[in-house]
Protein backbone atom coordinates (compact mmCIF):
# COMPACT_ATOMS: atom_id res chain seq x y z
CA UNK A 1 0.00 0.00 0.00
CA UNK A 2 1.28 3.14 -0.64
CA UNK A 3 0.00 6.43 1.36
CA UNK A 4 0.78 9.81 0.81
CA UNK A 5 1.44 12.49 2.49
CA UNK A 6 1.10 16.48 1.72
CA UNK A 7 0.38 19.92 3.18
CA UNK A 8 -3.61 20.41 3.03
CA UNK A 9 -2.33 24.18 0.83
CA UNK A 10 -1.06 22.12 -2.19
CA UNK A 11 -3.60 19.33 -2.36
CA UNK A 12 -4.81 21.02 -5.60
CA UNK A 13 -1.76 21.89 -6.94
CA UNK A 14 -0.65 18.32 -6.90
CA UNK A 15 -3.65 16.47 -7.35
CA UNK A 16 -3.20 16.13 -11.46
CA UNK A 17 0.71 15.88 -11.00
CA UNK A 18 0.07 13.19 -8.23
CA UNK A 19 -2.14 10.75 -10.32
CA UNK A 20 0.40 11.04 -13.33
CA UNK A 21 3.23 10.41 -11.38
CA UNK A 22 1.07 7.16 -9.90
CA UNK A 23 0.05 6.33 -13.34
CA UNK A 24 4.17 5.87 -14.25
CA UNK A 25 4.43 4.09 -11.05
CA UNK A 26 2.17 1.44 -11.30
CA UNK A 27 0.12 0.15 -14.53
CA UNK A 28 -2.97 -0.04 -12.08
CA UNK A 29 -3.76 2.54 -9.80
CA UNK A 30 -6.78 3.01 -7.41
CA UNK A 31 -8.07 6.43 -7.43
CA UNK A 32 -10.64 5.75 -4.78
CA UNK A 33 -8.86 8.29 -2.47
CA UNK A 34 -9.48 8.46 0.83
CA UNK A 35 -8.51 11.74 3.65
CA UNK A 36 -6.85 10.37 6.28
CA UNK A 37 -5.94 13.00 9.17
CA UNK A 38 -2.26 12.91 10.21
CA UNK A 39 1.04 14.92 11.76
CA UNK A 40 4.47 12.78 10.17
CA UNK A 41 7.17 14.04 12.45
CA UNK A 42 8.28 17.07 10.16
CA UNK A 43 5.49 18.07 8.49
CA UNK A 44 1.66 18.57 9.73
CA UNK A 45 -0.04 17.02 6.98
CA UNK A 46 -2.79 15.19 5.88
CA UNK A 47 -2.87 11.78 4.44
CA UNK A 48 -4.00 10.40 1.20
CA UNK A 49 -4.17 6.91 0.77
CA UNK A 50 -3.96 4.78 -2.31
CA UNK A 51 -4.45 1.31 -1.97
CA UNK A 52 -3.32 -1.86 -4.44
CA UNK A 53 -0.01 -0.37 -5.28
CA UNK A 54 2.30 -3.58 -4.66
CA UNK A 55 6.26 -4.20 -5.50
CA UNK A 56 6.39 -7.07 -7.76
CA UNK A 57 8.45 -8.68 -5.26
CA UNK A 58 5.01 -8.61 -3.38
CA UNK A 59 6.76 -6.40 -0.49
CA UNK A 60 4.42 -3.24 0.36
CA UNK A 61 6.03 0.54 0.72
CA UNK A 62 4.88 3.35 2.97
CA UNK A 63 5.10 6.25 0.66
CA UNK A 64 4.57 10.02 1.57
CA UNK A 65 4.94 13.00 -0.55
CA UNK A 66 6.25 15.22 2.46
CA UNK A 67 9.01 12.41 2.50
CA UNK A 68 9.53 8.81 1.27
CA UNK A 69 9.88 5.94 3.77
CA UNK A 70 9.99 2.50 3.71
CA UNK A 71 9.09 -0.10 6.07
CA UNK A 72 12.51 -1.11 6.53
CA UNK A 73 14.31 1.43 7.45
CA UNK A 74 11.91 4.88 7.65
CA UNK A 75 14.90 6.73 6.20
CA UNK A 76 14.07 9.98 4.41
CA UNK A 77 14.99 9.65 0.81
CA UNK A 78 12.52 12.41 -1.35
CA UNK A 79 10.47 15.69 -1.24
CA UNK A 80 7.66 16.83 -2.77
CA UNK A 81 8.37 20.05 -2.32
CA UNK A 82 10.84 19.89 -5.07
CA UNK A 83 10.11 22.46 -7.79
CA UNK A 84 8.06 24.82 -5.20
CA UNK A 85 8.42 27.22 -3.04
CA UNK A 86 7.73 27.59 0.64
CA UNK A 87 7.18 28.69 3.46
CA UNK A 88 9.12 27.53 6.54
CA UNK A 89 7.71 28.57 10.24
CA UNK A 90 10.03 27.85 13.09
CA UNK A 91 8.22 27.80 16.18
CA UNK A 92 9.01 29.15 19.98
CA UNK A 93 10.26 27.94 23.30
CA UNK A 94 7.67 24.76 24.73
CA UNK A 95 5.76 24.83 21.19
CA UNK A 96 5.51 22.50 18.33
CA UNK A 97 5.32 22.39 14.22
CA UNK A 98 1.37 21.61 14.99
CA UNK A 99 1.79 25.57 16.28
CA UNK A 100 -1.49 27.73 16.08
CA UNK A 101 0.35 30.52 14.00
CA UNK A 102 1.58 27.42 11.79
CA UNK A 103 -1.97 26.54 11.08
CA UNK A 104 -3.23 30.13 10.07
CA UNK A 105 -0.60 30.40 7.85
CA UNK A 106 -1.64 27.25 6.01
CA UNK A 107 -5.32 28.60 6.23
CA UNK A 108 -4.73 32.16 4.88
CA UNK A 109 -1.96 31.72 2.15
CA UNK A 110 -3.66 28.44 0.60
CA UNK A 111 -1.62 28.34 -2.41
CA UNK A 112 2.03 28.30 -0.65
CA UNK A 113 3.19 25.19 1.02
CA UNK A 114 4.04 25.98 5.04
CA UNK A 115 6.60 23.36 6.09
CA UNK A 116 6.91 23.63 10.50
CA UNK A 117 9.30 21.28 11.52
CA UNK A 118 9.11 20.51 15.36
CA UNK A 119 12.41 21.17 17.00
CA UNK A 120 14.14 21.24 20.58
CA UNK A 121 14.03 25.32 21.04
CA UNK A 122 15.62 25.22 24.90
CA UNK A 123 18.87 23.34 23.52
CA UNK A 124 20.31 25.44 21.16
CA UNK A 125 23.04 23.42 19.94
CA UNK A 126 20.52 20.61 19.05
CA UNK A 127 18.00 22.67 17.41
CA UNK A 128 20.63 24.66 15.27
CA UNK A 129 21.89 21.25 14.24
CA UNK A 130 18.58 19.50 13.74
CA UNK A 131 17.15 22.60 11.74
CA UNK A 132 20.24 23.32 9.41
CA UNK A 133 20.30 19.53 8.69
CA UNK A 134 16.87 19.08 7.74
CA UNK A 135 16.09 22.23 6.16
CA UNK A 136 19.05 21.96 4.34
CA UNK A 137 18.18 19.29 2.42
CA UNK A 138 14.76 20.64 1.67
CA UNK A 139 16.05 23.29 0.48
CA UNK A 140 18.71 21.65 -1.44
CA UNK A 141 16.57 19.34 -3.75
CA UNK A 142 17.43 19.73 -7.54
CA UNK A 143 14.59 21.97 -8.15
CA UNK A 144 14.39 24.00 -4.97
CA UNK A 145 17.55 26.23 -5.08
CA UNK A 146 16.42 28.90 -7.57
CA UNK A 147 12.79 28.95 -6.01
CA UNK A 148 11.71 32.01 -3.53
CA UNK A 149 11.80 30.85 -0.13
CA UNK A 150 10.66 32.49 3.15
CA UNK A 151 11.70 31.65 6.61
CA UNK A 152 9.03 32.69 9.42
CA UNK A 153 10.19 32.46 12.89
CA UNK A 154 8.25 33.74 16.10
CA UNK A 155 10.04 34.36 19.45
CA UNK A 156 12.65 31.78 19.92
CA UNK A 157 11.86 30.72 16.37
CA UNK A 158 12.78 34.18 15.05
CA UNK A 159 16.36 33.80 16.90
CA UNK A 160 17.13 31.08 15.58
CA UNK A 161 15.71 31.80 12.43
CA UNK A 162 18.30 35.19 12.29
CA UNK A 163 20.93 32.50 12.30
CA UNK A 164 20.05 30.28 10.34
CA UNK A 165 18.14 31.96 7.14
CA UNK A 166 21.32 33.69 5.13
CA UNK A 167 23.35 30.65 5.91
CA UNK A 168 20.81 28.49 4.23
CA UNK A 169 19.60 30.31 1.35
CA UNK A 170 16.40 31.93 2.31
CA UNK A 171 15.14 34.71 0.45
CA UNK A 172 13.47 36.70 2.61
CA UNK A 173 13.58 36.22 6.87
CA UNK A 174 10.01 37.40 8.84
CA UNK A 175 10.31 37.38 12.53
CA UNK A 176 7.41 37.58 15.05
CA UNK A 177 8.04 38.94 18.46
CA UNK A 178 11.09 37.61 18.26
CA UNK A 179 13.46 36.93 21.03
CA UNK A 180 16.67 38.50 20.05
CA UNK A 181 18.18 38.16 23.70
CA UNK A 182 17.21 34.93 24.87
CA UNK A 183 20.40 34.53 27.25
CA UNK A 184 19.10 37.39 29.23
CA UNK A 185 14.99 36.90 28.92
CA UNK A 186 15.13 33.32 29.66
CA UNK A 187 17.36 34.12 33.15
CA UNK A 188 13.71 34.79 34.75
CA UNK A 189 12.26 31.19 33.73
CA UNK A 190 15.15 28.75 34.65
CA UNK A 191 13.57 25.78 36.12
CA UNK A 192 10.92 23.18 35.16
CA UNK A 193 8.95 23.81 31.97
CA UNK A 194 5.96 21.99 30.11
CA UNK A 195 5.52 21.73 26.42
CA UNK A 196 1.89 21.16 26.31
CA UNK A 197 2.30 20.62 22.49
CA UNK A 198 4.73 18.26 22.83
CA UNK A 199 2.88 16.49 26.31
CA UNK A 200 6.71 16.98 27.33
CA UNK A 201 8.48 18.25 31.07
CA UNK A 202 11.96 19.16 30.48
CA UNK A 203 14.00 21.16 33.20
CA UNK A 204 15.69 24.43 31.47
CA UNK A 205 19.06 25.09 32.97
CA UNK A 206 21.35 28.40 33.07
CA UNK A 207 23.62 26.27 31.02
CA UNK A 208 20.77 25.52 28.45
CA UNK A 209 20.20 29.57 28.66
CA UNK A 210 23.42 30.82 28.50
CA UNK A 211 24.37 28.45 25.47
CA UNK A 212 22.14 30.48 22.97
CA UNK A 213 23.97 33.20 22.95
CA UNK A 214 26.26 31.68 20.61
CA UNK A 215 23.79 31.92 18.10
CA UNK A 216 23.40 35.76 18.63
CA UNK A 217 23.24 37.81 15.52
CA UNK A 218 23.97 41.40 14.67
CA UNK A 219 21.99 43.00 12.17
CA UNK A 220 23.92 44.04 9.45
CA UNK A 221 22.62 46.58 6.32
CA UNK A 222 22.57 45.15 3.09
CA UNK A 223 22.05 41.21 3.97
CA UNK A 224 19.02 38.91 4.14
CA UNK A 225 16.02 41.39 3.74
CA UNK A 226 14.32 40.89 6.91
CA UNK A 227 10.43 41.99 8.10
CA UNK A 228 9.45 42.22 11.86
CA UNK A 229 6.07 42.16 13.16
CA UNK A 230 5.94 43.23 16.52
CA UNK A 231 2.88 43.69 19.06
CA UNK A 232 3.43 46.22 21.48
CA UNK A 233 1.17 44.41 24.03
CA UNK A 234 4.01 41.81 24.55
CA UNK A 235 4.27 41.23 28.01
CA UNK A 236 7.27 39.52 27.78
CA UNK A 237 9.51 40.91 25.67
CA UNK A 238 9.61 44.88 25.10
CA UNK A 239 9.00 45.11 21.35
CA UNK A 240 11.27 48.00 20.89
CA UNK A 241 13.88 46.14 21.28
CA UNK A 242 13.23 44.62 17.95
CA UNK A 243 12.43 47.70 16.85
CA UNK A 244 15.14 49.93 17.48
CA UNK A 245 17.51 46.35 16.87
CA UNK A 246 16.73 46.82 13.03
CA UNK A 247 15.51 50.44 12.56
CA UNK A 248 16.82 51.12 8.99
CA UNK A 249 17.55 47.71 8.50
CA UNK A 250 14.28 45.85 8.03
CA UNK A 251 10.73 46.68 7.68
CA UNK A 252 9.08 46.81 10.80
CA UNK A 253 5.76 46.53 11.26
CA UNK A 254 4.41 47.23 15.35
CA UNK A 255 0.80 46.70 15.96
CA UNK A 256 -1.19 48.44 18.69
CA UNK A 257 -2.05 46.07 22.20
CA UNK A 258 -1.68 42.29 21.34
CA UNK A 259 0.69 40.08 23.31
CA UNK A 260 4.00 37.59 22.85
CA UNK A 261 1.59 35.38 21.49
CA UNK A 262 0.47 37.25 18.81
CA UNK A 263 -2.79 38.25 18.46
CA UNK A 264 -2.46 40.08 14.35
CA UNK A 265 -1.95 36.85 12.59
CA UNK A 266 -4.48 38.12 9.56
CA UNK A 267 -2.37 41.41 9.15
CA UNK A 268 0.88 38.65 9.43
CA UNK A 269 -0.33 36.72 6.44
CA UNK A 270 -1.07 39.64 4.29
CA UNK A 271 2.26 40.99 4.78
CA UNK A 272 4.13 37.84 4.36
CA UNK A 273 1.77 36.94 1.23
CA UNK A 274 2.77 40.00 -0.72
CA UNK A 275 6.70 39.70 0.02
CA UNK A 276 6.13 36.15 -1.56
CA UNK A 277 4.86 37.47 -4.37
CA UNK A 278 6.91 39.76 -4.69
CA UNK A 279 9.87 37.49 -4.84
CA UNK A 280 8.11 35.24 -7.02
CA UNK A 281 8.08 38.11 -9.63
CA UNK A 282 11.68 39.75 -8.90
CA UNK A 283 10.34 42.92 -7.55
CA UNK A 284 11.69 42.25 -3.99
Amino acid sequence: MYKLVFQPSIIGQLTHNLHKSLDNTAESVTKKHKIIWGQPSFYASVRLEVPHIVKASGSSERVFLDTIYTDCDDQRQNSIYRGFSVIVYLHGLNSAGSSGKAATLRELLPSIPVVSPTYPAHLAGQAIAQLTDELSRLLQQEHNMAEPHVLVGSSMGGFYGAWLAGRLGFQHLVMINPALQPWQLLKQVVGWQFNQALDERYYLSSEMVASTRTYAMKPMPGELPTTLLLDKGDELIDYRIAAECYAGIGEVHCFEGGSHTFEHMDQAATIIDQLHRGLELGTT
